[in-house]
């Protein structure tokens, strides 16, 4: 499957048209979720969302204006309704919440929907019940068959479509700036130096939260002056909303820009599997680690290593990379967070904090990539474990675990590469 994202720009009426699609899907979505919620205070169990969707048909003929909303939005309601309760008893995320009207708007669009081009090259995108085109901004061609469609209105009042289709791997455009992949490379994340390479580069983060703070404090504060419910309220809302958008444009450009490079550059690149969401439990380094993208960065690494036939390698998150010279594989147990540069006791190299660690990530993916392929275990990566581990007990200020975690494999692979029992 692959999803596109591209900028609409409906006229004034088109928007009025779907403002109602947004307000009838967020309407039974609401709905569905009070009544579970009062189901299940009653009578202490929970319904399934196919008998909740049989309620829809009555409340279209209690309220008469959902029948301008098209039916199938309502039903994906019904059913992102239960997707988020299901993730909840998996307690893969919290409970869900009802929506919002002054919030992020969306609505799907499963089938029935086209895209065309005017006499002028313009292209417009017609969804059901409406019947002019809105203008859709395409920076690139759709190459498989879609498969839905999803309007979106952001906080500052811009509209996306995103559109999802199936393609073949070979059918992927390659883009015109791809090059020949060098070799292999290992690389470590960090705060102040975002990606650091075993060849010794560095990549720093520019810090856009930190450089846009003092303007989110002055808007911030701005908008705790105003009266709730005024209109000058809402505008302090919007400016604010305009510096937050500009920050998560600039990060998730510079991610972007970064993980294709990579990508561009090497054939196999190897990561530590980090555990970002037990870092983030740090109240010292949350909002440095969060500005970073650490977990958005690996996780486009991935999928654009599968596109571009790169192999992307992640070792466990024990293995002692930092605290080993990668000289003599002795381990300095007193390193700290706070050591940038330390030397090796026995051999008396000076070592780069980062930049050992990503020669130690190299040297280890490559002793665990073929340790697994001489036992046959098809090709050589080392995928990261769906589950997440528990790193602290329940006095949060006690931690019990480390913030990595081993390989999936069942095997136990040490930092040469040997077996462990």
């Amino acid at each position: 499957m692959w999803s596109c994202k591209f900028r609409i720009y409906p006229a004034k009426e088109q928007e009025v048209f779907l403002a109602k699609q947004f307000g009838g899907v967020r309407f039974i979505y609401n709905y569905l979720l009070s009544r579970s919620n009062e189901i299940y205070e009653k009578e202490k169990k929970t319904i399934h969302i196919n008998d909740l969707k049989k309620e829809i048909p009555q409340l279209k003929s209690a309220k008469k204006w959902l029948k301008e909303i098209n039916s199938q939005s309502l039903q994906e309601a019904a059913l992102n309704l239960g997707k988020s309760r299901d993730r909840f008893f998996k307690k893969q995320n919290g409970r869900p919440r009802f929506k919002r009207k002054n919030s992020k708007q969306s609505c799907t669009i499963p089938q029935h929907f086209s895209i065309k081009k005017s006499k002028m090259d313009n292209k417009f995108l017609y969804i059901p019940k409406l019947k002019s085109g809105i203008k859709i901004k395409m920076h690139r061609e759709l190459v498989g068959e879609s498969k839905r469609i999803v309007i979106t209105k952001t906080y500052t009042g811009k509209y996306f479509a995103s559109i999802t289709y199936d393609v073949k791997r070979e059918d992927i455009p390659k883009p015109k700036t791809m090059g020949e992949a060098r070799g292999k490379i290992g690389i470590d994340l960090g705060i102040t130096s975002f990606v650091t390479t075993s060849n010794g580069e560095k990549i720093l983060y520019p810090r856009f939260m930190k450089t846009s703070l003092k303007k989110m404090a002055r808007a911030s504060k701005s908008l705790a002056r105003k009266k709730k419910g005024s209109n000058n309220r809402e505008k302090s809302k919007l400016k604010l909303a305009k510096i937050h958008e500009k920050i998560a444009n600039k990060r998730s450009s510079f991610v972007h820009e970064t993980s294709f490079a990579l990508i561009n550059e090497n054939q196999v690149i190897y990561a530590e599997d980090l555990h970002v969401k037990g870092m983030m439990r740090n109240h010292c380094l949350a909002r440095s680690i969060a500005d970073t993208a650490m977990g958005e960065f690996i996780r486009q690494i991935k999928y654009k290593a599968e596109w571009r036939g790169r192999t992307f390698v992640q070792i466990g998150r024990f293995e002692p990379s930092s605290k080993m010279c990668n000289t003599c594989k002795t381990v300095n147990k007193e390193l700290k967070l706070q050591h940038r540069t330390w030397r090796c006791k026995l051999c008396g190299s000076m070592h780069d904090r980062d930049i050992n660690a990503a020669i130690n990530i190299l040297k280890i993916g490559q002793n665990v990539s073929r340790t697994r392929a001489s036992l046959g275990k098809g090709r050589p990566e080392v995928k990261p474990v769906e589950r997440s581990t528990k790193v602290f007990s329940s006095n949060k200020k006690k931690q019990v675990g480390s913030m990595k975690q081993e390989p999936i494999s069942n095997l136990r692979i040490g930092m040469h590469g040997n077996l462990l029992p």
